[in-house]
């Protein structure tokens, strides 16, 4: 590769995102495999505060994706929404020539792309003519309950990429009905090892923590978990303890949830615990690590918990189950069914010593399998293949 310069379109701003995360060690890593990353974020947020810290150079280029890319499926028509429609969609224009004839006077050789919800940095590529990579993160319509909106447009924009790179199998599936199939390269997620692994030993305390970590939100199914647990009986209920960490993104949600909690009369064995980005020092603590999510993407999630050496028991779907063998690298349990979550999770904590012996092969695994680094020495090898 004669040059090195690439431009890299990230998606969110904020680091309570998995996908910033993900990006941000994607970057992190080329920069250290030779490549000069310049990083475009769409508003403002705290992963400038990261790029600062690590020394990579950003610009910060609005765009306004929400209801001119992708929208709602519920939304709601108004003047006022198709008004802020026009104005957004010719602000959009004029913010791709600006990023434009920055990454030619880059001379960037490739523009990657961190999540199918954003377009901007496609149509840059298309402008000054250069390859372009898309990451695809979501399901969309199943995860974050919203299409696109043009959808010819986006089709028509996919197919134009070098290479859409999809998080797992789940993920290649959905979108393969937009593309052919040889266009789209399954690359799973990395995680920093660094960050999360631990060697230690679970259910060595007498309170067993069981935790779920993630935006609180009815996709992440934080419900799921607390209609199990009130299926325990007193005795069982007695040496448990239930983490909730997570930002809220619905609060209507937040508060159903608070009331069944006191509805099952489990009030002292649960707690809420607020975003942050240390969240390895609660995993540290955490014997079980529950993953109800109906379709996750990929689950990163599943694969901190794994590192830092938890027993994970997750939905069997989307993209968790690609990442857990059942009964060898953790539990599968029967999607929307929590009895047969409880089921597992009195299971393991009966079997503690094949828990321990289930939760060692799963972190094993998760280091071989899905570092930040093996996933950055993969795109690294697509970058190369498409600039030459």
């Amino acid at each position: 590769m004669k040059e090195n310069n690439i431009a890299i379109f990230q998606a969110s701003s904020t680091m309570s995102a998995g996908s910033a995360q993900s990006t941000l060690r994607l970057i992190f890593n080329l920069k250290e495999l030779g490549l000069n990353p310049y990083v475009f974020l769409n508003q403002k947020g705290d992963v400038e505060t990261v790029l600062k810290e690590n020394g990579i150079k950003y610009y910060i280029i609005n765009e306004y994706s929400n209801d001119t890319w992708t929208e709602l499926l519920y939304r709601k028509n108004s003047i006022q929404f198709w008004l802020k429609k026009c104005v957004k969609t010719i602000l959009n224009g004029m913010n791709v020539n600006k990023a434009a004839k920055i990454c030619k006077k880059l001379n960037v050789i490739i523009i990657y792309i961190s999540a199918i919800t954003s377009c901007q940095g496609a149509l840059v590529a298309k402008k000054i003519n250069v390859p372009y990579i898309w990451h695809i993160r979501e399901f969309m319509e199943e995860d974050l309950e919203c299409k696109f909106i043009n959808e010819k447009k986006a089709i028509r924009l996919m197919n134009d990429s070098n290479l859409l790179i999809a998080v797992s199998k789940a993920i290649k599936n959905k979108f393969s009905k937009y593309v052919q199939e040889s266009k789209i390269k399954v690359v799973y997620n990395g995680v920093n090892i660094g960050k999360y692994y631990k060697k230690r030993n679970i259910f060595d305390n007498k309170k067993i923590t069981i935790s779920i970590t993630g935006r609180i939100h009815p996709k992440k199914r934080q419900d799921e978990l607390l209609e199990a647990i009130s299926l325990f009986d007193k005795n069982m209920l007695e040496n448990i303890q239930v983490c909730i960490i997570g930002q809220v993104n619905d609060i209507n949600y937040e508060k159903k949830l608070k009331q069944m909690i006191e509805r099952n009369g489990i009030k002292e064995h649960v707690k809420f615990i607020k975003f942050t980005t240390n969240i390895e020092e609660y995993l540290w603590k955490t014997d079980i690590l529950c993953v109800p999510s109906a379709k996750e993407a990929f689950g990163r999630t599943t694969i901190e918990g794994m590192q830092a050496g938890c027993l994970v028991i997750g939905s069997a779907s989307g993209g968790t189950k690609e990442l857990i063998s059942d009964e060898e690298t953790g539990f599968l349990y029967e999607t929307g069914n929590p009895k047969d979550l409880a089921n597992k999770i009195e299971m393991a904590i009966k079997n503690i010593e094949l828990s321990k012996k289930i939760a060692r092969s799963g972190q094993k695994q998760a280091v071989e399998k899905f570092s930040d680094k093996k996933n950055a020495k993969e795109i690294l090898t697509i970058i190369n293949d498409i600039v030459g």
